[in-house]
């Protein structure tokens, strides 16, 4: 079994707010290693909570929901290693495996045995012998170390994960658009403001909890099990409520009529057979990341 598996980073809108984040100078500080106390020069760590409301925190509670890790000891942190600088050959304390997003440095390799590869995002199994060689800008590295779940249990849940995924673009006849799949999860008691997605996207929305999904389009409450939704044209809110919502949102960047288009076989019932998709000037004030 490769100690490495690739693919791709699934929120990509977050990696220009994630490194944003690590240049927040606060709470670096050199790594050092939990067993001797030696300090690793030219490597800076900088741990976080699990939870909060920082990108990497939203990140680490994205990635435990889309790999079922809802109980397991997942944290986020950053990583700089200064140019020049290698991590020797070793294996990791405590981390079983690990999420490694590559923010800077893609160009540097990575070593395991005597085995050297490049990647941006992949899932690592930090119990087998591994290094970074050292690069020649820098390398800027955000980790999510798993502390107990093996490489295994979580390789196994990836590729069910992607090879599901990959099943549901394929019968929707979205292969060829970008799809961006993200949860949207609001508290009890929490809802979210009236706004318009950025970049024009579509949403096809897949309720998971067991009430009724309802958003507002224009102030007008709309219930739902599944819906396609022109989240990035129609201003929309979502009322706070007792209970939890809980949304799996295909982020589609593709023009409405093109979405309409393809997934019309799956269509119960239309809301507004005249709709036209357009951003009125009034409202672009209303758009957010």
């Amino acid at each position: 079994m490769s100690p490495l598996t690739l693919f791709d980073f699934p929120l990509p809108d977050l990696l220009p707010l994630l490194i944003e984040e690590a240049a927040d100078q606060n709470h670096w500080v050199p790594f050092t290693d939990p067993k001797t106390g030696q300090k690793v020069h030219g490597w800076l760590i900088k741990r976080l909570e699990p939870e909060g409301d920082l990108t990497s925190q939203k990140i680490c509670w994205w990635f435990k929901e889309f790999l079922y890790l809802h109980d397991a000891d997942v944290r986020p942190r950053f990583y700089w290693q200064t140019p020049g600088t290698t991590i020797r050959y070793h294996v990791d304390r405590g981390t079983q495996c690990s999420i490694n997003v590559v923010l800077k440095g893609q160009g540097d390799y990575i070593a395991f045995n005597d085995t050297k590869t490049r990647y941006d995002c992949a899932l690592l199994n930090t119990q087998v012998y591994h290094g970074v060689l050292s690069p020649e800008t820098g390398r800027l590295l955000f980790k999510l170390s798993i502390f107990d779940r093996s490489y295994a249990e979580v390789l196994d849940v990836l590729q069910s994960t992607l090879s599901c995924r990959q099943a549901v673009f394929e019968d929707l006849r979205l292969t060829d658009l970008d799809v961006r799949p993200r949860y949207s999860k609001n508290l009890a008691r929490t809802g979210l403001g009236t706004h318009i997605d950025h970049d024009r996207i579509v949403g096809i929305n897949f309720n998971l909890m067991d009430e009724p999904a309802t958003i507002h389009l224009r102030g007008k409450p709309f219930e739902y099990e599944s819906a396609v939704i022109d989240v990035g044209t129609t201003p929309h809110s979502v009322v706070p409520l007792q209970t939890e919502r809980l949304v799996l949102k295909l982020a589609i960047r593709a023009p409405w009529a093109t979405v309409i288009d393809r997934v019309s076989p799956w269509i119960d019932s239309v809301y507004d057979k005249t709709y036209v998709s357009a951003l009125k000037d009034n409202e672009q004030h209303l758009v957010k990341l």
